[in-house]
C-alpha cells in the first residue's frame, strides 16, 4: 500500500480523532499519513504515529476516497441535502479533487449554488485551495452572485481570476474585481500579460472600454516579448480595441501635455503676482489673454472620454 496524505478541516478532526478513540486532540487542521502498518498525523509540528492493520487502514482509506468522491459528484449537481449528509457523516476530505483537479467547492461555484458553496465554506473547504481556483472558476462561468460570497469570505483575487474576467469578457465580474482593489496592471501570464493585453488579443472591446476608464490603467506597459497592449491588438487584428486604444493614448498625451502647460504657466503666475504686488492671482488671470486661451483649450477628460467610448459602443449605421 502506498502512503497517502488527507487533509481534513477542524470540525472533521476531532471526529476523525474520536472514531480512532484519540480524545482531546487539538482542533485544528491535520495531514493524515495513510502507510502500510500505521497511520500518521502532526501534532504541535511533530509526527504521531498510531499503529494500525492493514484491513483498518484500508477501511478508513475506502470511507474518505469513497465519501470524498460522493461529495464531489453531489456539489456537482448542486445537491444541498446529499453535501450535508456526506460533510455531518465525517471521514471525508472535503477538499479531494477529480479527475480534472476540480474541488467540490470550485463544481458548485460554476453552476451558481450559493447554499452549497456557503455549506462547504463553513466545513472549512479551503477557499483558496489551487491558486483560488473556486473564485476563477465562478469567474469564468460568469456567476456574479458566487464572486461576490467568495470575495466577502476573503477569497484571493488570483491572476487566474482576473486572467479569465478579460478572457471570458466578463465585465460586471471584473468591475467587481477592480472595486476589490484588483491591480489593474498586474502581469497574469509567464509572458506579463496584463489584463488590457489579454482584451486587446482577443477584441473584447467592452472590456477594454472598461480597463481604459480606469486612470491607473498602464496603456504603455510592455509584456516579456516587448509588447504593449496596442502591439497586441496590432498583431491580433483586433480592429476595434486597437483604434480605441489609439484614441485614448492620443487623449491622454494632449491631457498630460496640458497639464504641463499649466503648471508652467501657473508657476510664471505666482511670480508675476507677487512682482505686481497682487494678492489674488485671479485678477491677473482675469487680464491675461494667454491664459483665458489655455483655459478654453483645455480638454474636458470626462466628457471627451465618454464621446470616444460611445462612438465605439454605440450600433454602428448601415450604409
Amino acid at each position: 500500500m502506498k502512503s497517502r496524505s488527507y487533509s481534513l478541516p477542524s470540525e472533521k478532526t476531532k471526529k476523525f480523532l474520536d472514531d480512532l478513540n484519540l480524545k482531546d486532540k487539538k482542533e485544528s487542521r491535520i495531514t493524515l499519513m495513510m502507510r502500510p502498518n500505521s497511520i500518521s498525523y502532526r501534532e504541535m509540528g511533530r509526527p504521531v504515529s498510531i499503529p494500525m492493520s492493514y484491513n483498518q487502514i484500508k477501511d478508513i482509506m475506502q470511507d474518505v476516497d469513497t465519501n470524498s468522491r460522493y461529495l464531489i459528484n453531489a456539489a456537482k449537481i448542486g445537491k444541498l441535502t446529499a453535501v450535508r449528509s456526506l460533510l455531518t457523516a465525517g471521514k471525508i476530505n472535503i477538499d479531494a479533487t477529480d479527475k480534472e483537479g476540480k474541488t467540490a467547492l470550485s463544481l458548485a461555484a460554476s453552476i451558481g449554488e450559493k447554499d452549497v458553496v456557503n455549506i462547504l465554506l463553513e466545513y472549512k473547504a479551503d477557499i483558496n485551495y489551487s491558486d483560488s481556483m473556486a473564485l476563477a472558476t465562478a469567474v469564468s462561468y460568469g456567476e456574479l452572485s458566487i464572486v461576490n460570497l467568495l470575495l466577502e469570505k476573503k477569497a484571493d483575487i488570483s491572476t487566474s481570476a482576473l486572467y479569465n474576467a478579460a478572457f471570458y469578457d466578463q465585465n460586471s465580474i471584473l468591475k467587481v474585481l477592480l472595486d476589490y482593489k484588483a491591480d489593474v496592471n498586474q502581469a497574469l501570464t509567464e509572458n506579463g500579460k496584463t489584463l488590457l493585453m489579454v482584451a486587446a488579443s482577443r477584441d473584447k472591446l467592452k472590456c477594454a472600454t472598461l480597463l481604459l476608464e480606469n486612470t491607473k490603467t498602464d496603456i504603455d506597459l510592455q509584456n516579456t516579448s516587448h509588447y504593449t497592449a496596442e502591439d497586441i491588438a496590432f498583431n491580433s487584428g483586433s480592429e476595434d480595441t486597437l483604434k480605441l486604444i489609439k484614441k485614448v493614448k492620443n487623449y491622454r498625451e494632449e491631457f498630460s501635455i496640458y497639464n504641463q502647460q499649466m503648471q508652467a504657466f501657473n508657476f510664471g503666475l505666482d511670480n508675476r503676482s507677487i512682482a505686481l504686488g497682487v494678492n489674488d492671482s485671479k485678477e491677473v488671470m482675469r487680464n491675461d489673454l494667454r491664459t483665458l486661451r489655455l483655459f478654453r483649450a483645455k480638454p474636458t477628460y470626462d466628457k471627451n472620454f465618454t464621446k470616444i467610448v460611445g462612438s465605439f459602443l454605440a450600433p454602428k449605421k448601415p450604409f
